[in-house]
């Protein structure tokens, strides 16, 4: 079965039903399938995040290429919001489990919640110190 890349990521702000400012650039294929999969899953659990933490907040979500083509930067964000958090099952593990199970050339990825949720991703680490797509 096909696992979830970057190309993906469109369907799944789509889907999501969260309104999402997206902006995913052209990226080539050739990036290592965990890198792909790293990448999705970055935006599924932060959306996830952003509909948890802050419910009703808009999100940001930038894809983009870094580093003339070589690295690939994933960015999810929201405002601070005002409202109470849903209550929604904890599942312990978040970004946290992505960090810990993403690909070992991953670089960081953080969380802030609730006021704002945001998560950020690059791969490989050496263009994340660039500054990300607007």
């Amino acid at each position: 079965m096909p696992r979830s890349r970057v190309v993906d990521i469109a369907a799944l702000v789509r889907a999501g039903g969260t309104e999402v400012d997206l902006r995913l650039d052209p990226v080539p294929d050739g990036r290592p399938e965990a890198v792909e999969q790293a990448a999705y899953r970055t935006v599924q659990e932060a959306l996830t995040n952003v509909r948890k933490h802050a419910p009703g907040a808009p999100a940001r979500v930038r894809v983009g290429l870094v580093a003339q083509g070589a690295g690939l930067r994933v960015e999810v964000s929201n405002p601070p919001v005002e409202s109470a958090a849903a209550t929604l099952p904890e599942g312990g593990r978040g970004l946290t489990g992505l960090r810990a199970s993403g690909p070992t050339t991953s670089a960081a990825n953080s969380a802030r919640v609730p006021h704002p949720t945001a998560a950020s991703w690059c791969w490989p680490p050496s263009p994340c110190s660039r500054r990300p797509p607007t």
